[in-house]
């Protein structure tokens, strides 16, 4: 399931970005994928091009996403509960947050994880205390 969610992010940063801009490109090294091994499974070829858009906007429909964490909190631009229908939300669960630190371009040490710093994310709860979700709220 992670890989789809990885998979649909990344085709749509690429679509994104299929107007003229400026455009960087590198490969990886041995290091960066010992260091970062899951951006080195969803690119087999090692090779990365980041181009300069508007901020690609993503709605992360998850457990919620951690608000203490200042690399992946500069990116939400809003929250929605549709549990309770308010906008606070309670993560009972990592796995948005851990999404959320994939897309983003999160450190954690000495080891980069994610994709974009050029990213807006929100955070919608979708699942409750249980990690279960009512299909009427989706």
């Amino acid at each position: 399931m992670i890989k789809k969610y990885i998979l649909i992010c990344l085709c749509l940063l690429y679509i994104v970005g299929c107007e003229k801009h400026e455009t960087t490109k590198f490969k990886l090294s041995k290091e960066n994928c010992d260091n970062n091994w899951a951006i080195c499974m969803i690119l087999p070829d090692k090779k990365i091009e980041i181009t300069k858009t508007q901020p690609v906007k993503i709605a992360v429909l998850d457990s919620g996403i951690e608000q203490n964490i200042p690399q992946i909190k500069k990116h939400i631009k809003n929250t929605y509960n549709a549990i309770d229908r308010t906008s606070e939300t309670k993560p009972f669960f990592p796995h948005g947050t851990m999404i959320a630190s994939i897309l983003t371009n999160t450190q954690i040490k000495n080891t980069k994880i994610g994709i974009t710093e050029n990213i807006n994310l929100y955070d919608v709860q979708v699942l409750d205390e249980h990690g279960k979700a009512i299909l009427l709220i989706l």
